[in-house]
């Protein structure tokens, strides 16, 4: 683990560039600070257990003592000094500026800007007092004045050509000023406006504009040229109603009435564009041009053509390819080429949201068994939710234990050749050596006298014969330590299996208790739960489904599930026979003992992990080293009748 150093100043000394603690009066001392925005020089100021030359949030400079901050009464306004823009990086020197001290110039020329019309908002948003004036020109990419969303007073103390405060000159591609709000609050407490060669401004757009923020001087044609201003525009403009008549997943459908092109050439119109954007939440307050320059613009835009039809009295537009649950601003325009008496038409902003839609399948991250009887499970939304994801589906399934026709032993086998040929079939003997020719009785006789031995002894048998069979391993590690990693469970396995991890204790894990353990369904809020009271050693197949809020007429759940298969663990003494259980017997046929076999009888376990595929046993005699290999016997060669083996 890295060390970390973690050190305070003392309560009179001020933490510095974050490397040393200094006293008040070796920061008084320091030189002062002149930055970029800044012409004053700034003084180091000790305050609040730190030496800086800025005051931190919430305070401004003292005016009596540049060496102290005071606490705001408002807002903290954060002074720059006036400059030239030239591009956005120029520009967003300024996104943390209140007040413009001088005056502030922008013009971008370069034709092969690409900059957003939202990172010049964001450059000039926060500006509220600009002390001198305001200059735009020649900047090509500005269709509005939006950006300055806050600006409230332009003061004037120092004035362009010693007579406007704000002047907007060459930009061709100019159509709105600044919003409403701005301009009801907006303010030129010294000098007048000009406006030049803006094209697509309408003269009649600026004269509102300079009515709205009350200019009281005379404002003369030179100042406002009537000829030069919106010569490319179509000023005329009349609303048009519109409204959403369908909405899907994929889109909606707008209708409004054919515009009336009687008074006007009707070979100039062309048509109508339907905008539509992504918003976060309906806006009373939004613009058509906010957050819009002539290089980039937030609304897609669709061209429908007039309809030439005059029986047509209504228009109908299927906005399409969009986001299912997502919220839309549309506005609709006519398209007419600029001429004499020409006029344009043009709706609200209005706000549609498109329907719900089937949701992906949420993402599983965490699948594990916790033991023997419970399963862990976690999981993420879906990445396309389509639609509120209010609860998910969970269902579970046990995989069928069923038989395995798996050979554990393998093809070569002696105890298998000796059950399949000596016991299982009948009018045979065992081809090994020194085993002699069948004498065609029926040894089905044999299992009538060993019972009947059987019970006269109460299935008991002298300790010298069931010593025989085996002995109790004595030391566990011993065992376990050649892992088997067959599907055959023996005690190596078993004793060797991987103990379940534990969930993080702070994370809070619903549980669902499976009441009939093979198989089961639930909804869930959450996104994490444990399954509990499952079946040991068993393969579940679980399934996860999202669903939306069912308040919603179109709602859905996930097509596909996320799917795993997860193993519960083991309970490992479930596999252990019991070593009190196991007897041996003599092997009777015909009221002869036959000495080179024994019956042994023993106990299978009632509920072991999973299915049996057959048995593994050493038998030696009592005296001798344990040097004998190890043997095998499948579940299916074993006869068994009433849980007793027959071995020779």
């Amino acid at each position: 683990m890295p060390f970390i150093l973690s050190w305070r100043c003392s309560s009179d000394t001020y933490e510095y560039k974050e490397t040393r603690c200094v006293t008040a009066e070796r920061c008084h001392s320091l030189l002062s600070v002149k930055t970029e925005l800044q012409k004053e020089r700034l003084k180091w100021k000790a305050f609040h257990g730190k030496c800086h030359y800025n005051c931190p949030d919430g305070f401004q400079e003292d005016p009596k003592n540049p060496r102290n901050c005071i606490i705001c009464e408002s807002y903290c306004p954060r002074k720059c000094s006036g400059a030239t823009v030239q591009s956005i990086g120029e520009a967003m020197r300024f996104s943390k500026c209140n007040i413009i001290v001088g005056t502030l110039e922008i013009s971008v020329q370069n034709p092969g800007f690409s900059a957003k019309a939202e990172q010049f908002t964001q450059a000039f948003e926060n500006i509220r007092e600009i002390t001198g004036a305001l200059l735009i020109q020649f900047s090509a990419t500005f269709t509005s004045l939006h950006m300055f969303k806050n600006l409230e007073i332009i003061h004037g103390n120092k004035l362009i050509n010693k007579r406007y405060a704000l002047s907007v000159m060459d930009l061709e591609n100019l159509q709105q000023l600044f919003s409403p709000e701005v301009e009801q609050k907006l303010q030129i407490r010294n000098g007048l406006v000009n406006f030049q060669n803006n094209n697509k401004l309408c003269y009649s757009r600026i004269i509102q504009f300079v009515k709205n923020i009350n200019l009281k001087q005379n404002v003369t044609d030179n100042d406002i040229s009537k000829f030069s201003n919106g010569d490319k525009a179509i000023c005329e403009e009349i609303p048009l109603p519109v409204s959403v008549i369908k909405n899907f997943t994929f889109g909606f459908t707008l209708k409004w009435s054919k515009f009336n092109t009687s008074d006007m050439d009707q070979r100039k119109f062309l048509g109508y564009i339907v905008y539509h954007k992504k918003v976060d939440r309906i806006d009373s307050k939004l613009q058509i041009d906010d957050d819009r320059s002539a290089c980039g613009d937030s609304w897609k835009l669709k061209f429908l053509p007039e309809n030439e039809n005059e029986n047509v009295q209504d228009v109908t537009c299927l906005v399409e390819d969009l986001d299912p649950n997502t919220l839309y601003a549309y506005y609709v325009q006519t398209k007419t080429i600029h001429h004499s008496g020409a006029k344009n038409a043009i709706s609200k902003i209005g706000f549609v949201k498109t329907l719900f839609d089937t949701p992906e399948e949420p993402r599983l991250k965490r699948y594990e068994a916790l033991g023997s009887s419970k399963i862990v499970l976690e999981w993420d939304p879906p990445i396309k939710t389509n639609g509120k994801i209010t609860h998910y589906i969970l269902m579970w399934n046990a995989k069928s234990i069923g038989s395995d026709n798996r050979d554990p032993c393998g093809m070569h086998s002696a105890v298998k050749k000796s059950l399949s040929k000596s016991i299982i079939s009948e009018g045979t003997c065992a081809a090994d050596k020194g085993c002699c020719k069948c004498d065609g009785k029926n040894n089905s006789d044999h299992e009538k006298t060993t019972f009947k031995k059987l019970n006269q002894n109460n299935g008991q048998m002298e300790p010298e014969k069931s010593a025989l069979l085996m002995q109790q391993p004595t030391n566990v590690k011993e065992v376990t330590e050649d892992v088997n990693t067959s599907k055959v469970r023996t005690i190596r396995s078993i004793v060797g299996a991987k103990q379940p991890k534990k969930p993080k204790a702070e994370i809070i894990y619903p549980e669902i208790y499976n009441e009939n353990i093979t198989y089961g369904i639930a909804n869930i809020s959450s996104t994490r739960v444990i399954l509990t009271g499952l079946n040991h050693f068993t393969e579940y197949s679980i399934q996860i489904r999202a669903c939306q809020d069912i308040t919603v007429p179109e709602n859905s759940c996930s097509k596909q599930a996320a799917f795993r298969i997860v193993q519960t663990q083991p309970i490992p003494e479930n596999d252990i026979i019991d070593l009190n259980s196991i007897k041996v017997f003599p092997y009777i046929v015909n009221g002869t003992e036959q000495g080179d076999s024994r019956v042994i009888s023993l106990k299978i376990p009632a509920d072991p992990n999973g299915v049996i595929l057959g048995f593994k046993f050493k038998i030696w005699r009592k005296n001798e080293e344990k040097t004998h290999a190890e043997r095998c016997i499948t579940k299916k060669n074993l006869y068994i009748i009433m849980e007793f083996w027959y071995l020779d």
